[in-house]
């Protein structure tokens, strides 16, 4: 009786652990084995003991096993997890095959994944979820005219506001400029840089032949915007500045200047410019090359070609007035803005997100605010001022960073590998899913664990022809990763990999069931918009006649 006791909980003992390594287990080929193991028990049991099987073997033996095997999983898993988790802080995702906790999600959150691998609906939503659960306040850039923006909505309700300048029948109005926004010149800088960076491409850091016209360009821009703060706060708005650089001929002299025998170029701009000094300073790059005509032109038209792209009546009904603030993580304001592109006209819509993100990112770093978010899709759509420095400071606020995008390529391209690794390098959980691209999963490999890989080499020596050759075994170790650059890219829909506080987990998510409200699709608009533009230009042409 004895024997048969220990027979039965060897049986139990291997049953338990079968069950753990079917549903633990790493790798198909270890599933497989462990689930012959679990049901070469069972059929042994059955076969040598059948009048025992069922219901005694069923009842005290396998069912218990299997019990108790799915119970330690749970059990091991919970502990790891959500032991002192902080309800607002520390985000828990929840897989067919477990789940694991991102503890600290402020620490800033990366996902990388190519298009098909399921991260809107698999990674991003429950991140979302979570952010509406918890309250928070924030921004998102939906880069895929409204993907996002439609299951947000059921998410935070009335708190959600949409600022859509292809859209204005959606769009709640705002002006990234206005005098409350702008403290000083610093600030008129950083929001003129972003705007003139997108628009044009490029980095005028990286030096180059254009970079005396751009920087002239540049100067030219954030004076006029100073000018109207200090003097027309009514005017401070981008429709109108670029109304004023674009519709005002500046080229031709008044009578008045040819009387007095206007050497200078561009008069008229001269006196605006240096009306007060504050502005003088700033448009100095400018104003420095105005003894010359052709260079003054030169410049000017550099910034022409540039704002041209952005000058037209939809964006300057979006951004001609106030309609919400900007300061999201007030307690006053308490709002969730998504800030909607659509891919097929990106290039003349991204740049004035670009600047209504930058003004909206330098309102939020206040100490002693709401808890707040910012969640970009297709992120390195767009290029951001000194990103990996606002990312590290984004955190000190309570503000959690979720930056999203396809594969490296497009943050190299946007930043250089070098600013797109320090972007990454801030952002403490990684999360990576199928990669479309060699390099991606070259660049996933990097965070996998290292184990070590046995090889074996076998080397002859000697005659082997008359019987006296030897062979000899030479045995290595490296290390490998323990998930190598083609397992990333043969993953499913829905199977992340994810590197969070020095752990990583493969997981399997399912397509969760999403709520998601329809914009609609309605545009009555578009009279008041036409009049709108028309009358800025007016007003800008009306004021430049006083000069």
């Amino acid at each position: 009786m004895n024997n048969l006791y220990i027979v039965l909980g060897i049986f139990f003992l291997l049953l338990l652990f079968a069950t753990l390594a079917v549903i633990k287990g790493k790798g198909i080929v270890i599933k497989l084995i462990s689930l012959a193991v679990y049901l070469g028990v069972v059929g042994f049991m059955y076969v040598k003991m059948p009048n025992a099987f069922y219901p005694t073997l069923i009842l005290y033996v396998v069912g218990p096993a299997t019990l108790a095997g799915v119970l330690w999983h749970l059990i091991a898993t919970g502990d790891e997890d959500t032991s002192k988790l902080n309800p607002t802080n520390d985000l828990r995702l929840v897989a067919t095959n477990g789940s694991i906790v991102i503890r600290g999600v402020n620490s800033g959150v990366h996902i990388l994944a190519g298009s098909g691998a399921g991260k809107t609906s698999c990674i991003v939503y429950p991140i979302l979820k979570f952010f509406a659960e918890t309250k928070r306040t924030g921004f998102i850039y939906d880069y895929k005219d409204g993907e996002l923006t439609e299951i947000a909505i059921p998410l935070f309700k009335d708190r959600l506001k949409i600022v859509s300048i292809h859209r204005p029948d959606i769009s709640t109005r705002v002006n990234p400029i206005d005098p409350k926004y702008l403290t000083d010149e610093k600030s008129i800088n950083s929001i003129v840089k972003v705007l003139l960076n997108n628009l044009n491409g490029v980095d005028a850091s990286k030096g180059g032949d254009n970079n005396f016209f751009y920087d002239g360009a540049e100067s030219l821009f954030s004076a006029t915007v100073l000018a109207f703060k200090m003097t027309h706060p009514e005017y401070c708005t981008i429709p109108h500045v670029i109304a004023f650089l674009l519709a005002v001929d500046f080229i031709s002299k008044s009578e008045e200047d040819l009387a007095e025998n206007e050497r200078q170029a561009m008069p008229k701009l001269n006196r605006f410019l240096t009306m007060n000094k504050r502005v003088q300073i700033q448009a100095s790059p400018f104003l420095l090359g105005l003894g010359s005509e052709r260079q003054s032109a030169a410049v000017l038209s550099t910034l022409a070609n540039a704002l041209r792209k952005v000058a037209y009546p939809d964006s300057f009904w979006a951004l001609s007035k106030n309609e919400l603030d900007l300061n999201v993580n007030s307690p006053d304001v308490n709002m969730v803005i998504s800030f909607l592109n659509e891919p097929k006209n990106a290039p003349a819509i991204t740049p004035l997100l670009a600047c209504l993100i930058e003004s909206t990112m330098k309102q939020m770093m206040v100490r002693n605010c709401l808890p707040s978010f910012i969640v970009e899709d297709e992120a390195a759509t767009m290029k951001q001022l000194s990103l990996a420095e606002t990312v590290a400071t984004m955190r000190s606020f309570g503000t959690s960073t979720i930056y999203c995008t396809q594969d490296i390529s497009q943050g190299n391209v946007q930043y250089g590998a070098d600013g797109y690794r320090k972007i990454t390098a801030n952002l403490s959980t990684q999360i990576f899913g199928k990669a479309n691209d060699p390099k991606s999963a070259e660049f996933y490999e990097g965070y996998s664990e290292l184990k070590k890989d046995k090889t074996f080499s076998k080397t002859n020596s000697g005659n082997a022809l008359f019987g006296d050759g030897r062979q000899s075994t030479t045995q290595s170790e490296k290390e490998v990763a323990t998930i190598r650059k083609h397992e990333f890219m043969k993953f499913k829909t829905g199977t992340f990999a994810i590197f969070s506080a020095g752990k990583q987990k493969i997981m399997h998510f399912p397509r969760p069931n999403i709520e998601v409200s329809p914009l609609p699709n309605t545009d009555n608009m578009r009279a008041n918009i036409e009049l709108n533009y028309n009358d800025i230009i007016e007003e800008m042409l009306a004021y430049a006649e006083n000069l």
